[in-house]
Parts: structure tokens; sequence; C-alpha cells
């Protein structure tokens, strides 16, 4: 995998490249794990087109490199998600042949077929806010065309780690991870957290059965000195490093997750999981109402996709 942090366009090489050249563009794009369906989008499109490989292309936002309104991170939140889930998420696809973060200004499209960028119709000088790639509405119209899938896959360092550390923290025992999502926004009712006394349940009957709960914590959670539960270790790496997370997830006998970033990676990943919703009608991307707009404008606009 080739990395670069400014690169003008060679237009010989990408005259013979077969990749899928990818904009991820910090003017409408947001500094967090929105990257994951973005990425997976990206390489279902590139199944479909029947190219090699894909090209990342990170472009720089208007406010210190980031989008002016970024769901109300700070500067500090946004970087540390650009560090531990932007840039190690670029290893979870291995169609990911190579890497460029720049700016604007040494971006020339022209030198690009329409047919191999990615989002269809992505234009420098007006990116779409809220674009069907980031959202995940275009997975209806690929279902519906029956689109061949992408999967995430941990890199072979990050397996080797897994596997040694549940070796010399639990044995041989089949191990169960829960994700957490403890961030207050679009979570009015906190429908979207742990219910700890109900879980306490689950995990005295796993344990009983010699089953190993695992909690991982919000990335910014992740060394918080006070744990969930106190007999259900948590894994702080698993937290911080996204390779490590999901080869923790294709290791384990089952993983549950809310409606959060991480869950992309089980939905799309090499693992076994339980995704647990409930609809919260004061919380607007968790409520029903959102979801039926959502999914009845992926099918109306079906025809627009099908042309990419």
């Amino acid at each position: 995998m080739a990395y670069c942090l400014l690169s003008p366009i060679n237009k010989e090489f990408y005259a013979m490249s077969k990749s899928l050249k990818c904009f991820y563009d910090f003017s409408t794009c947001p500094s967090s794990f929105d990257i994951i369906t973005y990425l997976i989008s990206a390489e279902i499109t590139r199944i479909r087109r029947g190219l090699d490989s894909l090209s990342i292309f990170i472009l720089k936002g208007p406010l210190h490199g980031f989008r002016v309104d970024n769901k109300n991170k700070s500067f500090d939140e946004n970087t540390m998600y650009f560090q531990n889930v932007i840039m190690p998420s670029l290893q979870l696809l291995p169609s990911i042949k190579e890497i460029t973060w720049c700016d604007k200004k040494n971006m020339q499209l022209k030198y690009f077929e329409p047919g191999e960028i990615f989002p269809r119709g992505y234009n420098i000088y007006q990116p779409i806010l809220g674009h069907p790639s980031i959202s995940g509405m275009e997975f209806v119209p690929a279902r519906i065309r029956n689109d061949m899938p992408g999967w995430f896959k941990a890199p072979s360092y990050a397996v080797n780690l897994v596997l040694n550390h549940i070796k010399g923290k639990f044995g041989e025992k089949p191990i169960i991870t829960i994700s957490s999502r403890e961030a207050e926004d679009f979570d009015i009712n906190k429908t979207r957290r742990l219910n700890l006394k109900s879980w306490e349940k689950i995990f005295e009957k796993c344990m009983s059965q010699g089953i190993q709960p695992v909690i991982i914590r919000e990335t910014e959670k992740a060394f918080d000195n006070k744990p969930f539960f106190k007999n259900i270790p948590e894994i702080p790496i698993a937290s911080l490093h996204l390779p490590f997370r999901t080869a923790f997830y294709e290791k384990s006998l089952l993983n549950f997750f809310t409606i959060n970033g991480p869950g992309a990676l089980g939905m799309f990943g090499l693992n076994n999981s339980c995704h647990l919703y409930t609809f919260d009608e004061d919380s607007e991307v968790v409520s029903s109402n959102f979801y039926k707009k959502r999914f009845q404008s992926c099918i109306k606009k079906e025809t627009y996709y099908v042309s990419i």
C-alpha cells in the first residue's frame, strides 16, 4: 500500500491504473465512524464496476483541515478520530492500494473518467453534504440490484496480536463482545446505552457456561477509571486500535452492537454479530420516521443508483 501526504496527479500513472478513485472530502464529510459506511459503499461500487483496487483521496476541509460544522466536535476530537478511526480504517480493505492526503488545489479530476470516480458525480467545488455514500443510503439499492458485497478484513498482524491477547487473558474460553455507545448526542432517552441490569443477568448466565464477556468502550472512554462492571474485563486497545478491534470481532463467538459507528464493522466484517435496535421517536436519527424516509428515498432513487 502506498501512502502519500501530498501527491500531484500523475496523468500517465492513472491512465494505466484500474482503480476506483474515492474522495473523502472533509469540506462535508465528518471525522467519525462514518468513514466505515463510506468505505464499504466504495468497495461495493468497485466490485460492481469491475475495477481492481481503491485509491483513497482524503481532502482537507476549511477549518483546520476539517468540516466547519462537524457534529459539534472540537479540533482535538476531530484529530483523535482522524488518527484512531479514519486512517486505521484504511487498513481494513485489502483492495486499498493507495492513500493520498492533500489540499483540493492539488487535485485535478480531468485525468479521471467518470466511471472511475466515487462518489458518483463528485465535484471538488460542490461536494454534497450528507451524501448517500456516507449515510449508508446506497446499501438498499445495492441489495435490490443483487450487487456482490464487500467485506472488512483485519490485517494479519492485528489477528496475531488478538490471538496472543486472547490466549494470555482468557485461554480457550469462547468470547462475546459488547460495544458500548456512551455519547449523549442523538440519544435523548438513552435508548442507545447499555442496560446495565439486563446485561448483568446475561453475563452471569454466559460465565456459568464458560463463555467470557468483554466490553469494548467508545474511543474517548478507552481509559475511563470507572468500568461498567466490576468483574467484566474491558479492552482499551480495541477502543483505540481499529484493526485490533476488527480482529477481535473476527475471533469472538458473537458480537453485540447498538446503533453506533463500530456496528458497521459487525455488519460488513467477517464475524458473527447481533445488532440491537430500538426506535426512539424523540431522537431524530433513530426514529421510525427517519428510517421510513431513508429507505423509501433509497427505493425511489434506485434508477439514479443503477447508473453508477
